[in-house]
């Protein structure tokens, strides 16, 4: 059955080093297909749900499944105010490996919303559909989160705020920039990740980190790529968190001393990244990876940014302005 709708929504990674919680960018390989979740709907008699994939048996294929959750959320606020639509059956085509650190469950969460938004006549705005991503994703981390599903479904470079109005604003990303990610094919979750971590840190931690994100920001902004370099790492996470990833110490070792500008833990981890600034460091540090993963599951990508963010597989071309500022 060809599907009504299918939704893409690509990996990212959240906690960017100095942005602990408040920075994710997404990302795509330079080479071969997509890495990414996919959701297709199709109309039917009854409600339907079925889970597919490489690692389908990593997620529940019942209601505990977050893809399940969210229709659940946009049909209940659909039918406040609009005509019941007929029932669908939905497929996850699940291709991303869940606790791996490169924002699983939000590519299925966003995947889901665009492709049940779009079904339900494009009711929610961007800022809604934000909301309810991170409303989703409290259900697998805890609390809303953002530095994942808004990279997902935005695209590009994204910093986290408190304000209501404008939770997420861009911020610019050298697009020569090439990231290598690397997952060995272990898995640790969100919630053991974040069980290591300190209630408190220093004074001098705190104002080095603050120091660090501050000039990481502007030196963006200004493109200069040499200091915000010089400035993208962990003080508040990683150093906790290294001992849960035996490969990450020598990955970076490496990774420093053949080219690499950066390294950092993606998300709550264990794939582990390192940033360079031309195709041939990157290729020699993956090569490098590649030999180091510990399952055939596990896998090595160079990466660059990803702009677009989730996307519809979709013939409309009266698919309507998803801007986030009017939204």
């Amino acid at each position: 059955m060809t599907p009504l709708i299918s939704a893409f929504a690509p990996i990212t990674i959240g906690n960017f080093s100095v942005g602990f919680d408040v920075l994710g960018l997404c990302v795509r390989p330079i080479y071969g297909q997509p890495l990414g979740d996919v959701v297709e709907l199709v109309e039917d008699d009854v409600f339907g749900f079925e889970v597919d994939g490489l690692f389908a048996s990593e997620v529940p294929n019942g209601k505990r499944n977050l893809v399940w959750h969210t229709h659940d959320r946009v049909q209940a606020l659909f039918n406040k105010s609009h005509n019941k639509k007929s029932p669908i059956k939905i497929t996850l085509h699940k291709n991303l490996p869940v606790g791996s650190g490169l924002g699983s469950s939000a590519a299925s969460i966003v995947a889901a919303l665009l492709a049940l938004n779009h079904y339900y006549d494009d009711f929610l705005t961007m800022k809604e559909l934000l909301s309810l991503a991170a409303e989703m994703e409290a259900i697998y981390t805890g609390s809303p989160c953002l530095d994942n599903v808004a990279p997902c479904l935005a695209g590009g470079f994204q910093l986290m705020t408190q304000a209501e109005d404008l939770p997420i604003i861009p911020v610019p990303f050298p697009r020569h920039w090439r990231i290598v990610l690397f997952y060995n094919g272990s898995q640790v979750m969100t919630e053991h990740a974040r069980s290591v971590l300190p209630e408190t840190v220093d004074m001098k931690t705190a104002i080095n980190h603050a120091k660090n994100l501050a000039v990481f920001i502007q030196a963006l902004n200004l493109g200069s790529d040499d200091l915000a370099a010089e400035h993208l790492y962990d003080l508040l996470a990683a150093p906790h968190r290294e001992s849960l990833f035996p490969h990450f110490s020598p990955f970076r070792d490496y990774a420093r001393s053949h080219g690499a500008i950066a390294t950092g833990i993606s998300g709550a981890g264990p794939t582990v990244f390192a940033i360079c600034k031309n195709d041939d460091d990157a290729e020699d540090i993956a090569h490098y990876a590649r030999q180091k993963t510990v399952t055939d599951q596990g896998f090595v990508h160079v990466c660059e940014i990803d702009e677009m963010g989730a996307y519809l597989n979709h013939d409309d071309e009266d698919w309507p302005d998803m801007g986030f500022v009017e939204g």
